[in-house]
């Protein structure tokens, strides 16, 4: 079982670079993201742990609180270039929401790229057993603004994050 998701996982990241799954993905600017409010339904728990200190979190639709959730890996150029926009966004709204900034490569890559970077969210992984099902995507980043059991945003592709559209949505659903 836990092969084929890693066969699964590394056939998802070779059709993307070759741009199979969606043009977007490969795409070098960042462009604002679609803002369409989903407000749809579903129902999602599952378990991240913090990179740099193996501390496990539950994030669950049970949780009133804003959640901005975005799954990347290291061999994504896309992903590794709206970081820093993600990073800037969550330096100013940590207040208003949780990020979790989700991590598809092992720990040990995921470490050594963020030991070069520095940023100041904290990283995640996850155990693959543990994926989310109604959160599950074929392009990578995919990003997602939750609140409780609603989906308010999906974002498929790149995007800057840093924009006062964003910045609004989470304001007004804090």
């Amino acid at each position: 079982m836990f092969a084929r998701k890693i066969r699964l996982l590394l056939l998802v990241g070779l059709a993307n670079l070759l741009g199979l799954q969606s043009c977007s993905i490969l795409l070098t600017g960042l462009r604002k993201p679609r803002i369409e409010l989903l407000e749809e339904q579903i129902s999602y728990n599952f378990e991240v742990i913090k990179l740099e200190n193996k501390e496990a979190s539950v994030v669950s639709s049970e949780q009133d609180r804003l959640i901005f959730i975005n799954f990347w890996s290291t061999y994504c150029p896309p992903c590794v270039k709206e970081l820093p926009l993600i990073n800037k966004l969550q330096e100013e709204e940590k207040d208003n929401c949780d990020f979790y900034i989700i991590g598809l490569d092992t720990p040990e890559k995921q470490e050594k790229f963020f030991k070069r970077k520095g940023f100041s969210f904290p990283p995640y992984y996850m155990n693959i057993s543990g994926y989310p099902e109604n959160l599950q995507t074929r392009v990578i980043p995919t990003t997602y603004l939750l609140k409780g059991d609603k989906v308010l945003l999906k974002h498929e592709g790149s995007a800057n994050w840093n924009v006062e559209e964003v910045k609004s949505l989470i304001k007004k659903f804090k």
